[in-house]
């Protein structure tokens, strides 16, 4: 294991993880299915329980893994209908402390897993398309019945599409979500089974349905559009619109003088709604026509919008 921040997805039981539908087709060329999870990193174990609170309890959101101690790191994760938020700390890559206005930030984006087609063959593509990859490191810790590891993911990091985030493939083992109450067998069961409990909450207080997309600045814009566009085996966008895996969220690459994610945008079922809730319990920052913004303040630092 390196010095990177490798999302820590072990739970207390196989039963929590990873949530939306069940895949669709890809292209014969395609690397991504689709984001699977983003990483907030934040600078204390206390931060990471508290964002963690604040969109488990507070927003109702299904618990994708509770937090907790994972071999050196610290993490916890809630599900938003089609992709993961993990909240993770690491002594090695914690987030440094900046300034938020006349307060703080704690908390920072710190990247994007990836689901990517099978493994074997999303690296293949890789080497085909020459786009520059780390070795495929398998991550092992927990023990079968005779005491021998399993792995659990393997992950295969992307250095060239971000100077400040770790951006990888991640493809987990089904031996990670195999349960029987209730009965699932691999990813795409746990998938349906979060996807449900977020139906059956209604989205929570905001009828939150899903993220839309994930604003990406980018400090060499035309070079890191182009590699995401292999990737997704879609054509270059020019600034500002949007690229589409497969399925998950939209990314939206922009400009910029910096190499990170701006912003998340979640997707409600009433904007009014939502605003409503925001503003009873002091959450509410910017407040325009067709979209809500969450405090930065109240969230560290981090940026999350809504829109219908």
């Amino acid at each position: 294991m390196n010095n990177k921040l490798i999302s820590v997805y072990l739970v207390s039981t196989a039963a929590s993880m990873f949530a939306q539908v069940s895949p669709t087709a890809v292209g014969p060329r395609s690397v991504v299915r689709q984001v699977d999870h983003i990483i907030v990193q934040v600078d204390t174990v206390a931060n990471a329980k508290s964002l963690w609170s604040v969109f488990s309890k507070t927003l109702n959101l299904p618990i994708a893994w509770p937090p907790a101690d994972y071999k050196g790191f610290f993490s916890g994760g809630v599900n938003v209908g089609n992709v993961n938020l993990e909240f993770a700390y690491s002594k090695d890559e914690s987030a440094p402390a900046s300034s938020l206005g006349d307060r703080v930030a704690n908390a920072r984006f710190g990247g994007l897993g990836l689901e990517p087609v099978p493994l074997a063959e999303a690296v293949a593509r890789l080497d085909e398309l020459g786009l520059r990859h780390s070795k495929p490191d398998a991550y092992q810790q927990a023990q079968d019945e005779t005491g021998k590891k399993l792995i659990l993911w393997t992950t295969v990091y992307l250095d060239e599409l971000s100077k400040n985030m770790d951006i990888f493939l991640c493809e987990y083992s089904n031996d990670l979500f195999r349960t029987d109450n209730p009965p699932r067998r691999d990813i795409q069961d746990n998938r349906r089974y979060l996807t449900d409990q977020l139906k059956q909450r209604n989205g929570g207080p905001m009828g939150i349905d899903s993220i839309k997309e994930i604003v990406i600045e980018t400090s060499n814009y035309e070079t890191t559009a182009s590699l995401w566009g292999k990737l997704l085996n879609e054509k270059t966008p020019p600034p500002g619109e949007e690229l589409k895996a497969s399925q998950g969220p939209a990314l939206r690459l922009v400009p910029s003088g910096s190499d990170t994610i701006r912003s998340i945008v979640v997707r409600v079922a009433d904007l009014g709604r939502a605003r409503r809730f925001l503003k009873e319990n002091g959450l509410l920052g910017e407040d325009l026509k067709d979209r809500i913004v969450i405090d930065p303040a109240k969230l560290m630092g981090i940026d999350v919008q809504f829109v219908e």
